[in-house]
């Protein structure tokens, strides 16, 4: 979880180890005040609000029943035994004074409203602790060498140096990291902070806490653009359902509408494509030689798996398959988006693209050519999204099940909006990222370990033959009765999921439970 921006945000809370479940409860605060903070949280609300310190009892109940518009509130020390309420400027000053009433240096009060006493839910809750310490930071660095190591994969290094069972034992399902801040100048925030040299995240593999932010989208948004690589992104992608904010409009719109073409009834009735691309692919693959070694398995998957959800999810068959098995050059759109991201991403250079000596040549821009390389490539993909669009306007491809069609005709039922028309294309290339690039990757993963345990391999094919029986290819009312096939897939995943992390920023001051 990403937390807001600057270094003004932490995460405190307590997995209780007592109980076997790793049960947790967690409050974000301002990490800006520790030390000298306050944080008041109302009863029955899991929002809150960070104030300087009062001397005063009469003017900290003031700005709480300001900020929190409330009448005759009633204060409570939260880490105090019983929960007593705090009378007296006095008792303010020594909480303020007391260690062993804050939390990373900040009080934490709870607020009741109309001169309520403390609800029983408040005074059952347990204490709110300090989160497991992560590992200890590095001047400058932060904690950014945890992305180094073994494991193949920046975010895989990254969670086996955090999570590793050896490392969980020290610090827990959920850490505190100082990382380097990458935020682009033009970056939404959540609060009005400036970004630091590091920045506070949180990071976490219990799948309870990841649950709850998922689940409380306002208090939880996703906040996507705020970065220098996300924003490289946007230019190639658009504003698109995975290259957006859950706080604009864009977003909220396609949420409604998009998720409908790929539930479980559309899905099925995707399948006679999907077992036609599959089809074509089996069949390029049985005209290779007896032994014949395959160097180029990213390259033939990402081919099938774009075929089949453009044709799909768009009537277009773009060929691809075809088109490797021959030789022959690949469709435009897929060339183009390809390279569209891998420039984006930083993956696209002078020697790369163009050569060695292209890069030595002090007579040659190599820079401009790779912009200029990127530019052609973006071009092409507007071009075929923008053609797709017309013959779906015309009735030539599509129909009921086109997403093409649907964000033309249909109305968002969150929103009662369309998708804007400058909005399609971005989510024409979200659409290719999330449903190509990534199937390709759990395809690969889950045919590389099927190929090195023969015992596995065996397994799955008894399992096949006992479905099909002498059936050469499945119906779509096979696939759900593939139960150890599906096992196979879902530990492939596991072990080297497509998507590794996801972020969230907070947008307040908050509790998990």
């Amino acid at each position: 979880m990403q937390l807001p921006e600057g270094k003004a945000t932490l995460l405190v809370g307590a997995a209780l180890a007592a109980t076997a479940a790793g049960a947790a409860a967690y409050v974000c605060t301002d990490r800006s005040r520790c030390g000298h903070g306050v944080v008041v949280f109302l009863d029955g609300s899991q929002s809150g609000i960070s104030l300087d310190t009062c001397e005063s009892i009469d003017d900290l109940k003031a700005q709480v029943e300001e900020r929190l518009h409330i009448n005759d509130c009633r204060l409570f020390l939260e880490q105090a035994e019983g929960k007593p309420e705090l009378t007296s400027s006095q008792q303010l000053a020594h909480a303020l004074a007391s260690p062993g009433l804050r939390v990373s240096g900040v009080l934490l009060l709870l607020a009741t409203a109309d001169g309520q006493p403390l609800s029983s839910t408040a005074q059952a809750a347990p204490k709110l602790l300090p989160i497991p310490a992560g590992p200890k930071p590095l001047p400058v660095v932060g904690s950014l060498l945890n992305y180094k190591g073994s494991q193949g994969h920046p975010m895989y290094n990254f969670a086996h140096n955090l999570f590793a069972p050896e490392k969980q034992a020290v610090w827990g399902d959920t850490v505190l990291v100082l990382l380097p801040n990458s935020a682009g100048s033009n970056g939404q925030s959540l609060k009005d902070l400036e970004p630091g040299l590091l920045d506070y995240v949180v990071a976490t593999c219990d799948p309870e806490v990841v649950g709850e932010l998922l689940g409380r989208q306002d208090d939880f948004p996703k906040l996507f653009g705020r970065r220098k690589l996300e924003q490289k992104l946007q230019v190639v992608a658009g504003n698109g359902l995975f290259t957006s904010s859950t706080l604009e409009k864009d977003w909220k719109v396609a949420h409604g509408l998009l998720p409908r073409s790929f539930n479980q009834i559309r899905v099925k009735n995707y399948f006679p494509v999907l077992l036609d691309k599959t089809r074509s692919f089996v069949s390029a693959w049985a005209q290779l030689p007896q032994g014949a070694t395959v160097t180029d398995l990213s390259d033939w998957l990402t081919c099938m798996t774009a075929d089949a959800v453009v044709k799909a999810s768009m009537g277009l068959d773009m060929g691809n398959v075809e088109a490797k098995a021959a030789g022959t050059p690949l469709h435009k759109f897929i060339a183009a988006f390809r390279f569209s991201i891998k420039a984006a991403v930083g993956r696209a250079t002078v020697e790369s693209e163009f050569g060695k000596l292209a890069a030595w040549n002090p007579f040659f821009d190599g820079r401009a050519a790779v912009e200029a390389k990127a530019a052609a490539a973006l071009k092409d993909s507007h071009d075929v999204v923008n053609e797709l669009l017309e013959k779906t306007r015309k009735g030539e491809i599509g129909g009921p099940q086109s997403v093409l069609s649907a964000m033309l005709n249909d109305v968002s039922p969150t929103t009662g909006d369309f998708v804007a028309l400058h909005n399609i294309f971005g989510q024409v290339m979200n659409l290719m990222i999330a449903g190509h690039e990534t199937t390709a990757a759990a395809l690969a993963w889950s045919l590389y370990y099927i190929a090195t345990h023969p015992e596995v391999e065996s397994r799955a094919l008894a399992e096949i033959q006992a479905v099909l029986g002498e059936r050469s290819e499945p119906r779509a009312d096979d696939v759900p009765k593939l139960v150890y096939l599906e096992a196979c897939f879902r530990e492939a995943l596991r072990l080297h999921p497509s998507v590794p992390n996801i972020s969230r920023d907070v947008a307040a001051d908050t509790t998990l439970k």
